[in-house]
């Protein structure tokens, strides 16, 4: 009888370790991952309400959220970092970025001058604010951008009533 237990016991011990490696070998997970620089943003208004449309390479579409008492909807693969609406129309900022992809710093070069405060904002992949900064520029600019590691981030400048979102890409 002793022996009929110990048997019982070591064949059981067996299957669960089976089980427990086999479920952590073959475990998979999803990872989101977007590739290039080519993309981009754009603001736009449509029956009185501000929309934020951006795009990534194979996704041409617009990405947005819908939302009622029961369930949330999100389309398109750039899930957006924040619900974003516009109590009035925001005009795009006109500027020059250089060099993209950066080693240290960015240079922004804007089409009229200034002066006047702009916010500056860079995320990393996953949404996370990497800089926060407010400048008094007139027509040009630098972002330092050192101590990142090399990967795609988003930068975003606002002022008053313009705002500007493209990919960069440090090396």
């Amino acid at each position: 009888m002793n022996q009929f237990l110990k048997s019982v016991f070591t064949r059981l011990s067996f299957l669960l370790a089976f089980l427990m490696l086999s479920s952590i070998s073959l475990s998979q997970s999803i990872l989101r991952q977007t590739t290039g620089l080519a993309g981009g943003s754009n603001s736009i208004l449509l029956d009185q309400q501000g929309y934020l449309i951006q795009q990534s390479i194979g996704q041409a579409s617009v990405i947005g959220i819908y939302t009622n008492s029961k369930t949330e909807l999100r389309q398109g693969f750039i899930q957006p970092f924040s619900i974003i609406s516009f109590e009035k129309e925001v005009e795009k900022l006109h500027l020059d970025l250089f060099p993209n992809p950066f080693k240290d710093e960015v240079t922004i070069v804007f089409e009229r001058a200034m002066d006047q405060s702009i916010y500056i904002q860079v995320f990393d992949i996953m949404g996370r604010i990497i800089i926060e900064e407010t400048k008094f520029v007139t027509i040009k600019t630098t972002i330092k951008i050192p101590d990142v590691p090399n990967g795609t981030y988003l930068l975003r400048i606002v002022t008053n009533n313009q705002q500007y979102s493209t990919q960069i890409q440090k090396l």
